[in-house]
């Protein structure tokens, strides 16, 4: 069983695309996952998206919200996995860099915040690395 963590939101931190069509995009995201097109993510009952490699799977998820100008993704930690700063980096420069390599014709700027993003990420602290 995946375990996915839900705790208080604090400060702020998330991956934030801009773009003219939010829903566009997510859906564009989906599709490329549901056909093996874009290889690097998977995506749970949810609609959040985890890892697809093994050694990052199922370690962090990210969800994905939107409002009319971007697609907001904010950052769901393990129960079983802390959110190291490796962990915290890695999964947000792998979904940066599925963007740009995927839709950077439908976005305007993709943004990764260092902090918290109230309202969208569930982690309370991000731990060093052991």
């Amino acid at each position: 069983m995946i375990y996915k963590e839900k705790i208080p939101k604090v400060n702020q931190m998330a991956v934030i695309a801009i773009t003219n069509n939010p829903n566009e995009l997510i859906q564009a995201l989906y599709q490329g996952i549901r056909d093996h097109t874009i290889t690097t993510w998977l995506v749970d009952d949810d609609g959040d998206i985890t890892i697809a490699r093994q050694i990052w799977r199922h370690k962090a998820w990210f969800s994905i919200k939107s409002n009319s100008s971007s697609v907001i993704f904010g950052i769901i930690p393990s129960m079983k996995h802390p959110m190291t700063k490796e962990l915290y980096g890695v999964y947000h420069g792998r979904l940066a860099a599925t963007i740009l390599a995927n839709f950077d014709e439908m976005i305007g700027n993709i943004t990764l915040t260092s902090g918290y993003l109230e309202d969208y990420d569930v982690v309370q602290s991000i731990l060093p690395p052991l």
